[in-house]
């Protein structure tokens, strides 16, 4: 759905806006984790709504 580039970029932009330095080594790695875990999340509920659209009978 979304390019992970693109998500970072945006991510870094808020960190910046926050006073965060995101080229931190300790705040890239947890960004790569929150990235991955909302990915995984992603996926996930998009795979519950493909089950759930598969048993409407169009």
């Amino acid at each position: 759905m979304f390019e992970r580039d693109e998500v970072l970029q945006d991510l870094h932009g808020r960190l910046v806006a926050a006073g965060i330095d995101p080229r931190d080594p300790k705040v890239q790695t947890i960004c790569d984790i929150v990235n991955t875990f909302y990915a995984e999340k992603t996926r996930q509920v998009l795979e519950q709504v493909q089950a759930v659209l598969s048993k409407i009978e169009t």
